[in-house]
Parts: structure tokens; C-alpha cells; sequence
């Protein structure tokens, strides 16, 4: 769910990365794509989202009335959607710019804790402070780095904080590993260039994701 205000989002993405938005679909951005739409779910409307205690408020497809309040969440399409996880997400992380695995697994990071977290992780996987951007000089550095061990790095970082959350948020752990748990599979799949395929996740407490495991 996004949950993260973004503030000026076009000027803002283009002012932070240095370039301007792009509009082509990678194979990785299309299968995030299909990702989210299995992840990200359907309609909640206010009363829903106080009853579970949702500060992000209305929400559909993972869009939030907090983050977007200008759009119609409830009439909302996927197409739209898209649209704003591309603008606001993937061209904040330069996923046109990464490995595929890498981009694949940072998107769903950002669409998750953001585009900062996502940056971050990749920053600390190449050596760097994590506060800071994806500058043309860190994307060389990743490029120097083999793809699944970057991937695997980002996912880690994740794995850290979706541990401190579930301490924070037990009626949530369980839905936030198998998220986690099965974005590694997809991962796996996409660094071995293979087809999409959908898997029964079972959530076994303090399981390692797959791709971690399985060395890629």
C-alpha cells in the first residue's frame, strides 16, 4: 500500500534524479506491474480504513486518498494506477537504469517504505551513506556489483526492517512476509529470465526468502 506523501511529485523526481520522466515499459517495471496487481488489492473505502486503523485512509490498487488526494480513489483504474506507480516510483528509483532484478525488487521496496528506502538500500549495497540519490556516479558503481548480489542486498535490507515492523504490527506480520517471500521468487525468476509463474506462499516464521536461499 502506498502510505508515503511524495509532496511535488513530477517536479520533485525530475529535480532529485536530474532527468526527465520516461514513459517506455521495461520488462522489470511490467513485472512489478503484474506483481502489484496481485499484491495491492481492491477497494477500501474510509469507513474500512478507520476499522482497520489505516492512516493512509481510501484506497484503491494501493493508492491512497492520503498520498493522492486529488485523484478518485474509487473509480480509479489500473491504467491510472500504473500511470502513478511510474511516475512517482519507478522514475524516482531510475529503474529504466538498473538491472532488472535490481529494479524489480527496489520498486516494490519503494512502493512499500518508499522511494528513499529503496535508494538507500542500493546506496548501502554499493558502499555508500544511504542518504543521498541514484547519481550517475552510484549507478556506475552498480553496474560493478553482479546483479543478484545487489538484489539479494536490497532484499535483506528489506527483510531487516519488515522484522522491526512486524514487532510493531503483529496482525500484519504474516501478510508483509509472504509479500516479501513471494517478490523474492519473482525475483529469482526474473534474474534467471524466466516466465512469470504464480506459487502458493506458505509463511513459516523466520523462513529466508528464496531468492536469498537458493543463491539466485
Amino acid at each position: 500500500m502506498i502510505g508515503v506523501p511524495l509532496g511535488n511529485r513530477v517536479d520533485a523526481a525530475e529535480d532529485e534524479i536530474g532527468v526527465a520522466v520516461t514513459w517506455q515499459k521495461p520488462d522489470a517495471f511490467a513485472r512489478w506491474v503484474e506483481f502489484g496487481k496481485k499484491w495491492e488489492g481492491g477497494y477500501v473505502s474510509v469507513g474500512q480504513a478507520k476499522g482497520r486503523k489505516d492512516p493512509g485512509g481510501e484506497t484503491n490498487m494501493g493508492i491512497t486518498k492520503r498520498s493522492y488526494p486529488g485523484e478518485d480513489i474509487k473509480n480509479l483504474t489500473w491504467d491510472r494506477a500504473e500511470y502513478l506507480y511510474k511516475r512517482d516510483y519507478w522514475s524516482r528509483i531510475r529503474g529504466d537504469e538498473l538491472p532488472p532484478t535490481v529494479a524489480f525488487v527496489a520498486m516494490d521496496y519503494a512502493v512499500h517504505s518508499g522511494p528513499g528506502m529503496a535508494i538507500g538500500a542500493i546506496r548501502e549495497a554499493v558502499g555508500l551513506p544511504p542518504k543521498g540519490g541514484l547519481t550517475t556516479q552510484v549507478l556506475r558503481k552498480v553496474r560493478q556489483v553482479p546483479e543478484d548480489k545487489l538484489a539479494k542486498s536490497v532484499i535483506q535490507h528489506r527483510s531487516v526492517l519488515l522484522a522491526h515492523l512486524s514487532t510493531q504490527q503483529p496482525d500484519s506480520a504474516n501478510g508483509l512476509h509472504a509479500r516479501l517471500l513471494d517478490m523474492s521468487h519473482e525475483a529469482g525468476l526474473l534474474h534467471r529470465r524466466e516466465p512469470a509463474q504464480p506459487k502458493e506462499i506458505s509463511v513459516v516464521s523466520g523462513a529466508a526468502a528464496p531468492f536469498l536461499e537458493s543463491g539466485g
